[in-house]
């Protein structure tokens, strides 16, 4: 199921097109790892949680190569990462990473990535690997619960 959902994900973020522009651009650069993320940048580093940030993420394909992270917004040079870490995430449905990148100008990121082993497997992105849980904010509760008694209400009145 993680891989067919890989590839699902991979051609609604047109992976391959992404990793085709990339090279033209930088010619010079080996690609190591590449996938569709939702991404969100801090200013302090944040615990993971459903959280509005997450809602309004930046979607875009992340691309590790023996120099950089590159997404289309985002360049962040590997000499500039403080520190990197790969948060495994499980549940019931569904199988991932979080990648948390701290660099040199206090800039923190999080990538929330499918469950690559190229991403583990991987030797120039020193991570940190941890297992972890995605903590839910208020606002995802409360959100939840609205849409919950939304759909409540749409069955109850297609009852009656």
């Amino acid at each position: 199921m993680s891989q067919l959902l890989n590839k699902l994900i991979d051609k609604l973020f047109r992976v391959k097109d992404n990793i085709k522009n990339f090279k033209e651009q930088y010619p010079n650069e080996e690609v190591l790892v590449a996938g569709g993320t939702k991404a969100v940048q801090g200013l302090k580093d944040e615990e993971i949680s459903y959280n509005h940030k997450w809602i309004t993420s930046y979607r875009t394909v992340l691309i590790l190569t023996n120099k950089r992270l590159y997404t289309n917004q985002w360049k962040i040079e590997l000499e500039n990462i403080i520190e990197a870490k790969l948060i495994k995430i499980k549940s019931l449905f569904f199988k991932g990473f979080v990648l948390k990148v701290s660099t040199t100008d206090k800039k923190f990121f999080q990538f929330g990535l499918q469950d690559d082993p190229l991403w583990l497997d991987q030797k120039v992105l020193e991570l940190k690997i941890e297992d972890g849980k995605v903590k839910m904010s208020r606002f995802s509760v409360l959100l939840r619960l609205t849409l919950l008694i939304i759909f409540l209400l749409f069955i109850y009145k297609a009852m009656f």
